[in-house]
């Protein structure tokens, strides 16, 4: 069982974001690779996938009284349930008064704490330790009782700014550049849009072949069915 609680990388993530000035609320709700720009939640449910190959994936919310905090984690999508992915959540900064509690299970955590004034939250998504076989979990994060979402932490959507390998077509690799426009090692040339936001919802279109796709930071971009058409290489985010 992963012990985020105690995880020495964690703490000096948070570190870093604790001396950190506090930046404007931001509306798009997609994981974060940045724990100085931490994702915020929304209310209900928030839905990601974390992958093996991927980056440690950041989350913010604010604390105003009596709270809890529930991370789910599924079965492998992708590979096999070689490990298990991990959550951790601390006060960004500590403030009087407040504390905090989690109890886990095989299928996650369950945080619960008060606080005596608003205080931000972070939470921590590591990925499963496995280093040879792609493994890629979904997960889900809940915050309940006294919190504010609107005064999370973040400032940009994620970028897809970057370098992948493309899993089809024999293009092999293709740069998304900031002004739109998508290049590949074989010639094919296309472009890239965002269509919807709160989806991280794009449209990609390369050497004539109109694709729909959603961004998956730390991993790529995704098709309706799940599979990974962009394979992220590096990136922005």
């Amino acid at each position: 069982m992963v012990n985020m609680a105690q995880s020495k990388r964690f703490t000096a993530a948070i570190i870093l974001a604790s001396v950190l000035p506090l930046m404007a609320p931001f509306a798009i709700f997609a994981q974060s690779l940045k724990v100085e720009n931490p994702a915020p939640l929304k209310a209900g449910v928030n839905r990601a996938v974390i992958d093996s190959f991927g980056s440690d994936q950041f989350w913010s919310f604010t604390a105003t009284g009596h709270f809890q905090l529930s991370f789910s984690r599924s079965g492998a999508q992708e590979g096999f349930n070689i490990a298990k992915c991990g959550a951790g959540a601390v006060f960004a900064p500590k403030t009087p008064g407040s504390k905090m509690t989690f109890v886990e299970s095989q299928s996650g955590t369950v945080f619960t704490g008060d606080v005596t004034q608003p205080t931000r939250v972070i939470v921590m998504i590591e990925p499963a330790k496995s280093a040879l076989v792609r493994q890629t979990n979904e997960y889900t994060l809940e915050a309940s009782g006294a919190v504010n979402y609107s005064a999370a932490a973040g400032t940009s959507t994620p970028s897809v700014i970057g370098t992948y390998s493309v899993g089809m077509n024999d293009w092999g690799a293709a740069k998304f550049s900031a002004d739109g426009q998508i290049v590949t090692t074989s010639g094919a040339n296309g472009t890239w849009q965002l269509f919807d936001a709160d989806t991280r919802t794009y449209i990609v279109i390369v050497a004539g072949n109109r694709m729909t796709l959603t961004f998956e930071p730390g991993r790529g971009f995704v098709d309706n069915n799940g599979n990974l058409v962009f394979t992220a290489k590096r990136s922005a985010n």
